[in-house]
């Protein structure tokens, strides 16, 4: 058929062959199952064991029985004249039209005893039942345990499968393999999320020892070329390099250049790409200087003129290519191969497996007994959220039922097909389409305000999903059945908040400052919402001439969001307005900040001398020491001595008694619960800490002994193998903001929501990153063939048209009110893709980019169009310090003593730059992060250097910097020093790789310029022209800190900071001072991980990382803690004459083949730094 008929639950014939039932967002499809249902065991006489309905959740089956279960009594009671609660007009009506009463109430009478062993399974329990019971024909294990958790077993498989290919392999290929992939880790992570087997992985395998000969072959053919050509090919090229041909940095690192690959080819290790890729046409001819050679012909002509190797390098860098798909394809089919072997032997079986093996028994030789006896055993099978299956399955349910004289019904929505991530195709939902017999639709929803549904058809109006146009839906409800009513107004619909940039008109913002409008402006207006003066109510209709207006409160509210990370920084912003709410998502406890305060505390009681341990727990927020009492108990030999002693004590009941015992001695020496009750939030809190040591105590009784229940609990929180222990749910969670991912909002409904997110654009498609896209039919994988970007881009289109399908689920959350946020977000080459490519972006501009009065155009013109839509600006201004609700008695009554402040409040306050952004930080108050930074992968980050982030590394890098001599440091003369200074921070790292980095560091040139005749380097400085970690200390009389907004509002590397008053002493470390050619410079070393890419040690990246991280706000003062101290020791220092600027070294980024990379130097103005001096 090629249009939907209108599916009627009363009126619409029931049919054998397959049925589409297409049911949109609250069109009430869980009503329609159980009525079909019904009919199906009265009016077809079907028993209930011949039913099979098939859901997508495990509580969704619970729900399905029930509802049907409650259908069936509904219905008997009716029949049998008996008063029923409640009755829908559908029910009603259908029981009127009963003809033989007698025997309908007799069918349903039976069903009702059986009901509990009705067929009702999520597809995977569905095929583990099948197979469970039919071992035999199918080979299925009699005992087996059904398992989710398979990431474990796939590392392990990585990690044999490197030992088994990847060690054997000659030293030239396996360096091969590790430049590109350091870590069996990494090496999976660049094929993770393959799906299944029916998924073909492309390019298809030519054969490892082919391709292995070809390497070898192609590179003994370039080896030759190179022992023939090099002393040709450097005369020629250091002839150019006199000619002055060449750009700086192709020039100065020509030498280094050539000897890395005389190394190279006499080495055991193969050259990569990165290697020998600037011996290629294109490479040398980026590297040339457009003005000396004018014309593309006369520089193919230079070009021509050096010997090069040509087709040698590329055929021999082609094969090399291969050779690494090779490993990553075989890869794939050594985890394919063994998982199911590996989960068997341990008595499991996976999902996937569960799906794999019902469809080998199905399409087997002797899979004709397998499927008489499914088929003979259901006559009715009912699949509900179709739109969630994959090819596979569809398969199994269209071999068992599709061709016979079954009554297979499938019911789902293309539209919220939102989980690609987790193997579901929505391109199987398109295809069965087709191949129904009968397309029928649910046409009206029960669910929203008539004004969201109106608003909803609206924005929807041009999609198409499967090649079909959007479908409208009708509203079920009149306004009057519930509204959002304001001053006796219908405020009910979608209101456009347009966020505006408070600088030039139609001057695109940073998502980074869109990110923080959002958040601030949802908790203030949630804030309004739900205080005792908001003129909102919600209007309930109670019957035909009665209806009542009750307030707002918390549990009408849901802000869906897009990450886990996201609902975290809600819920602590809401928190700071006082404004109770609850992650709905099940995150697991280990996850929560509790986890971690509590493996940090029984890692005290057992090693209590470990350095800075106890003090670290002392200034956490469950003990609240102040600053002062740290700093007292660290400096007292006497008082560690017996804080240590008691937590020795601690430790012997441990052992002696129970974990509990204990704990609970802790908590009560400490008051920690009843000071962690008293927080915003308490109540979350305590009771995330006291199920954590439930489940210690649960690990402990199994005599596993102190230090093993340490170990295991570090697993736990650390995500290395996690239990499924989500946190408890609350009575007080019921009456709280849901903050709720998008992905896990589908099937709720909330009277209120807020989707902060639909104008985010996906993340930027990273390079190698595998493309995972449909073809004719077939699933594609594709890591790397010659077709990758044109199939690159087909994945792109894919993962867009599912954000789509996320963002109508979100909206349609919304039973009468729905915030969309639009704001202008400036797109970043091959980084960032603005928020005219995000699924919001795409719904009101189809036509792609619009200037900014159009798109004031297109929101106005919406809210203009009857009363559906709403229009509200929301302007960038500074927010103020939140006011807060006032909390519940329940949570005032649990409060027996107030917060501590990390800040000690003497009559002079000492703090640094430091403690400033970590005490009142714009990026902590509003939780600023600016996206257009990309986020980066792990085996991005480490490809070039395998080492870690975190404080920890930071300090190894600063001590070396510190304690060695740079020169030592830029000729590898550091012999031990390295490793002691590991050993001090505790710190194990790759020492190799470690003196790369620092080398790199202390040689790389920090400025670009042809006019230096000795290179700007660490290693370049004499002793005499350097000051090392030179500390300062000045007064500040009062710090003026809205004077220093202002001052600096527009900053590119500042945040503003919220205003503060403090006075005293700010003090501070500047890594490094030094002169070079007359002039003083500022150097901080900083490790952030900024990637390996010249596109993250770009001016422009560093700049977003100085501001996020407030750098900015260091960099000022550390130039006006300098020019302070050279003006009162130097009477002839001139600021613009002697000072050189500020470098801060992005230590991971510096490279001595480009000279300034890595390296962000800025120098202020005088007038400035002058004001700036006036606010301290």
């Amino acid at each position: 058929m090629s249009d939907h008929i209108l599916f009627d639950s009363l009126g619409t014939d029931l049919s054998s062959g397959i049925t589409l039932i297409e049911a949109s967002a609250g069109t009430g499809k869980t009503f329609a199952i159980s009525m079909l249902i019904l009919r199906a065991v009265t009016e077809l006489e079907i028993r209930v064991d011949q039913l099979l309905v098939l859901t997508f959740t495990v509580a969704a089956t619970e729900e399905l029985r029930e509802r049907i279960r409650t259908r069936f009594e509904s219905a008997r009671k009716l029949l049998a004249g008996k008063s029923v609660e409640e009755v829908d007009e559908v029910l009603a009506r259908w029981a009127q039209n009963v003809s033989d009463k007698k025997r309908y109430l007799l069918l349903l009478e039976e069903a009702l005893l059986d009901i509990d062993q009705a067929a009702i399974f999520t597809i995977h329990g569905f095929c583990h039942r099948m197979l469970s019971e039919q071992p035999l024909e199918t080979g299925q294990l009699f005992e087996v345990e059904l398992t989710s958790k398979t990431d474990q077993h796939i590392a392990q498989l990585a990690r044999d499968f490197w030992r088994n290919t990847i060690y054997p392999l000659s030293p030239h290929l396996c360096g091969l393999v590790v430049s590109r992939y350091y870590t069996p880790e990494l090496l999976y992570q660049s094929v993770q999320g393959w799906g299944d087997r029916s998924t073909k992985v492309i390019p298809s395998l030519r054969g490892i020892d082919s391709t292995i000969d070809e390497v070898e072959h192609r590179f003994r053919l370039l080896s030759s070329w190179w022992q023939e050509n090099k002393v040709r090919l450097i005369e020629v090229l250091q002839e150019t390099v006199a000619g002055n041909y060449w750009k700086k940095d192709f020039s100065d690192s020509l030498t280094t250049r050539f000897q890395h690959l005389t190394t190279l080819f006499v080495s055991t290790k193969l050259p990569s790409a990165r290697d020998l890729e600037w011996l290629t046409l294109e490479k040398l001819q980026g590297a040339l200087k457009k003005t000396r050679l004018k014309g593309d012909e006369k520089r193919s002509d230079f070009l021509r003129s050096i010997p090069l190797p040509g087709s040698l390098l590329t055929t021999y860098l082609d094969s090399a290519e291969h050779f690494i798909l090779e490993i990553r394809h075989q890869l794939i089919d050594y985890i394919q191969t063994h998982l199911p072997i590996t989960l068997q032997s341990s008595g499991k079986i996976s999902f996937a497996d569960l799906i794999d093996k019902l469809a080998e028994a199905v399409r087997s030789k002797d899979g004709r007994w397998v499927r008489k006896r499914i088929q003979e055993r259901f006559r009715l099978i009912c699949v509900d959220e179709f739109q969630d299956t994959d090819a596979l399955q569809w398969y199994i349910l269209y071999q068992l039922f599709g061709a016979s004289n079954h009554y297979l019904y499938i019911i789902g929505d293309p539209k919220q097909a939102i989980y690609r991530f987790r193997g579901a195709d929505i391109h199987t939902y398109y295809e069965a389409r087709q191949m129904a017999g009968n397309r029928l639709t649910l046409q009206k929803n029960f669910r929203s305000h008539p004004r969201i549904i109106k608003s909803v058809n609206r924005l929807f109006q041009r999609s198409e999903f499967g090649g079909e146009p959007y479908r409208y839906v009708d509203a079920a409800k009149q306004s009057s059945d519930g509204m959002l009513r304001c001053n006796d107004q219908d405020c009910s619909g979608i209101v456009l908040c347009h966020l505006m940039n408070s600088g030039e008109e139609g001057v695109s913002m940073s998502s980074g400052v869109a990110q923080a409008m959002r958040r601030n402006w949802i908790c203030t207006e949630i804030q309004k919402l739900l205080s005792a003066e908001c003129a909102y109510t919600i209007s309930e209709k109670i019957d035909e001439s009665t209806d009542r207006s009750i307030e707002i409160s918390a549990q009408d509210v849901a802000i869906l969001v897009r990450t886990n990370d996201e609902a975290i920084t809600y819920k602590n912003l809401l928190s700071k307005h006082g404004i109770p709410s609850v992650m709905t998502s099940k995150t697991s406890v280990f996850e929560t900040p509790e986890a971690t305060e509590l493996l940090t505390i029984i890692e005290a009681v057992m090693n209590p001398h470990r350095n800075g341990l106890i003090q670290r727990i002392f200034s956490s927020e469950w003990f609240c020491f102040s600053a002062a009492e740290i700093y007292a108990l660290s400096h007292d030999e006497a008082a560690i001595g017996t804080m240590i002693s008691r937590f020795q004590e601690y430790a012997i009941i441990w052992n002696e008694s129970t974990f509990l015992s204990m704990i609970n001695r802790l908590f009560r020496d400490f008051t920690v619960l009843e000071r962690v009750a008293s927080y915003p939030d308490g109540e979350r809190k305590t009771a995330n800490i006291l199920h954590l040591c439930e489940l210690i105590q649960q690990v402990d009784s199994s005599h596993y002994g102190a230090d093993q229940c340490i170990h295991w609990f570090k697993e736990q929180v650390e995500g290395n193998r996690r239990w499924e222990e989500h946190e408890l749910r609350l009575e007080s969670d019921e009456h709280a903001v849901s903050i709720v991912t998008m992905h896990s909002a589908k099937g709720l409904e909330y009277p209120i929501v807020f989707c902060p997110d639909l104008m985010n654009p996906l993340p930027q498609f990273s390079d190698r990153k595998p493309a995972k896209f449909q073809r004719d039919k077939i699933a594609y994988f594709d890591i790397g063939s010659k077709d990758y970007t044109a199939n690159r881009e087909r994945s792109i289109i894919e993962e867009e048209q599912e954000e789509l399908r996320l963002a109508y689920v979100a909206i349609t959350r919304a039973k009468l009110c729905c915030y969309l946020f639009w704001g202008d977000t400036r797109e970043i080459t091959n980084r960032y893709r603005g928020s005219f490519r995000s699924p919001l972006g795409r719904l009101l501009f189809p036509e792609g980019r619009a200037a900014y009065h159009a798109q004031l155009s297109v929101l106005r013109e919406l809210s203009g169009e009857g009363d559906s839509f709403s229009y509200q600006a929301v302007q960038n201004e500074e927010i103020s310090e939140p006011h807060k609700l006032t909390p519940s008695p329940a949570v005032l009554a649990l409060s027996l003593r107030p917060k501590g402040k990390r800040t000690i409040y003497a009559d002079r306050t000492i703090t640094s730059f430091s403690g400033l952004i970590q005490q009142r930080s714009y990026d902590q108050v509003h939780g600023v992060k600016d996206e257009n930074y990309p986020e980066r992968s792990s085996h991005q980050s480490d490809m070039e250097f395998d080492l870690p982030g975190g404080i920890s590394f930071g300090n190894v890098v600063h001590d070396a910097l510190e304690q060695l001599d740079f020169r030592d440091l830029a000729e590898g003369k550091v012999e031990g020093a390295l490793e002691k200074i590991c050993l001090k921070h505790r710190v194990d790292l790759n020492l190799d790789r470690l003196e790369i980095l620092l080398k790199k560091t202390v040689t790389a040139s920090m400025f670009d310029s042809t006019a230096e005749e000795q290179p700007f380097t660490l290693s370049n400085l004499e002793a005499t022209q350097l000051n090392k970690e030179m500390g300062f200390t000045f007064k500040i009389e009062q710090m003026n800190i809205k004077r220093l907004n202002q001052l600096l509002a527009g900053d590119e590397i500042y945040a503003p900071l919220s205003p503060k008053k403090m006075h005293g002493y700010l003090t501070g470390f500047i890594d490094l001072i030094c002169m070079h050619q007359g002039r003083i410079y500022i150097i901080d070393y900083k490790t952030n991980n900024l990637g390996i890419s010249q596109q993250y040690t770009s001016r422009e990246a560093m700049q977003l990382e100085m501001r996020e991280h407030n750098y900015g706000l260091q960099l000022y003062i550390y130039t006006i803690a300098l020019c302070r101290f050279l003006r009162r020791f130097n009477q002839e220092f001139k600021y613009e004459k002697d000072f050189g600027g500020v470098l801060y070294l992005f230590v991971r980024g510096m490279d001595p083949k480009q000279q300034g990379s890595g390296v962000y130097h800025y120098l202020p103005e005088q007038s400035l730094i002058e004001k700036l001096d006036r606010c301290f």
